[in-house]
């Protein structure tokens, strides 16, 4: 009996002698542009705590680990998310491969109607035999990120209010590759859902991207927005 209780609190000891590490350090399969951090696993996706790394090597620290914590590891160029449990990572290193990205980082959802971008809604992502949601508010300006989803088939629904009446557009399916990069759907809802209100330029008194006024300079108008060029992760 005795030498049973020595062995309980011997593992019970082994178990709360485990203290989280400072830091890790990362060695990446390539040279890129990667997002890591640590976050634990009731935690939503907490990106603004996370270091940005360009290179094939870095450290992380580890900020308020919680229960169950991973580590993630986000590659901006190729949109795939590497995760490994914390205990996990022997000697505060990881060494990580290009196997281990086995994970679509990112899938955004675009709502809009002929007239603006959907102010407020529910976007529902089937993805196998589980449906993940996510809630579209007006300070989204029509546009929210789903992570850390598995590869293969998805099928998106969106559903919003006009009123008491819930509108809800038909399924959209697409496929999430690995190889495909970041992907997004965009879905097209009712002209009755609530649309998102534009801001009116303080110098002409028109909503973006309306054209001049008749008799106006071509110059009057304003200029698109430019895109590319920038960092991959720059987006989030």
């Amino acid at each position: 009996m005795r030498i049973g209780f020595v062995l309980l609190f011997g593992w019970l000891g082994a178990l709360t002698a485990w203290a989280a590490p400072d830091s890790v350090k990362l060695t990446f399969p390539a040279q890129a542009e990667y997002l890591v951090w640590v976050q634990s696993e009731s935690e939503t996706f907490l990106t603004d705590r996370a270091t940005n790394i360009q290179g094939t090597s870095g450290e992380v620290k580890v900020v308020a680990a919680g229960e169950k914590p991973s580590v993630y590891v986000l590659d901006g160029k190729t949109n795939l998310l590497a995760v490994k449990p914390l205990g996990e990572v022997k000697d505060a290193a990881w060494t990580l491969k290009k196997e281990d990205f086995t994970r679509i980082a990112r899938l955004d959802l675009t709502a809009e109607t002929s007239k603006g971008k959907v102010a407020s809604g529910l976007f529902r992502v089937k993805t196998g035999d589980q449906t993940r949601t996510a809630l579209l508010t007006p300070d989204d300006k029509g546009r929210v990120t789903l992570w850390n989803l598995p590869p293969g088939p998805v099928e998106v629904v969106f559903e919003t209010k006009s009123g008491e009446k819930t509108l809800a557009t038909s399924a959209q399916r697409v496929e999430l590759s690995r190889e495909a990069g970041r992907v997004g759907v965009l879905v097209t809802a009712d002209d009755a859902a609530p649309v998102v209100e534009q801001e009116k330029d303080p110098a002409t008194g028109q909503e973006p991207g309306a054209a001049a006024p008749a008799g106006g300079r071509p110059g009057d108008a304003p200029a698109p927005r430019a895109s590319g060029g920038g960092s991959p992760l720059g987006g989030l």
